[in-house]
């Protein structure tokens, strides 16, 4: 049956397409979305790397109650970390995930291109550009660990990027639980403990060392491209002292 396909529709199929098993059906038969939500696994099926990599401090601020992270005191190194997620291309995530995301359909979109043979691309080239792309050019960041590659080698003897962050240094921020993001103020703890409600009695301060090597970095990603609430409490439970190992 010819169907005409709206622009609306493809956004939808877009969206539905991260959340939902079904996203044909949710959206040409205009089903109701059936979100693919399942509980967060840590190291699920993320292969470590050897070496160590660069080492961030974070002051984190927990919830006793709950066993959760509330935020975190970070330096511009963190917050250019985090902000090097929304540079990458969808493929490039689904790379170095290893088609595990848990992007409802999209892994299974991403491991059918890995598995087609080569002779229904243009060339290897498309298909290599489909299964890892670049990120844009001069969108990359130089402290970027998971060491994706820019679309263009640079070829002139200055380089186009006006520093080597994405922010102005120095400075601190409030990195909250679901990844909202706060320049840090003297004031600030205090407003953000007041707008959670939670009392000062429940809360419990770590001072952490986050490796950001391969593993943590995609464990983050992972947590960042799955986690509706809770991103730094799932990405940082394996190496966080406070938070047991039955949270996430």
């Amino acid at each position: 049956m010819p169907v005409h396909v709206t622009k609306q529709q493809v956004i939808r199929l877009l969206a539905s397409s991260m959340v939902s098993n079904s996203p044909l059906s949710d959206v040409f038969l205009d089903s109701p979305v059936r979100p693919n939500v399942g509980a967060f696994s840590v190291h699920s099926k993320i292969q470590k790397p050897e070496g160590n990599g660069q080492k961030l401090n974070l002051n984190l601020t927990l919830n006793k109650s709950t066993n959760e992270i509330l935020f975190a005191e970070a330096t511009t190194d963190f917050f250019d970390f985090l902000c090097t997620f929304m540079t990458m291309p969808m493929g490039s995530m689904l790379f170095l995930l290893k088609g595990n995301s848990g992007l409802g359909c999209m892994d299974d979109l991403y491991k059918s291109v890995v598995e087609l043979d080569v002779k229904w691309f243009n060339s290897d080239n498309r298909k290599a550009t489909l299964i890892c792309p670049k990120v844009a050019k001069h969108h990359n960041c130089m402290k970027q660990p998971l060491n994706l590659e820019e679309e263009c080698p640079r070829e002139s003897l200055i380089d186009p990027r006006l520093s080597n962050s994405f922010s102005k240094e120095p400075l601190k921020f409030i990195i909250l639980d679901d990844l909202k993001v706060r320049p840090l103020s003297s004031a600030s703890s205090f407003s953000i403990l007041k707008e959670l409600k939670v009392p000062i009695t429940e809360i419990e301060q770590e001072a952490l060392t986050v490796s950001i090597e391969e593993l943590q970095a995609l464990t983050l990603l992972k947590a960042a491209l799955t986690s509706p609430s809770g991103a730094l409490t799932n990405g940082l439970a394996a190496s966080c002292r406070c938070i047991r190992h039955s949270a996430g």
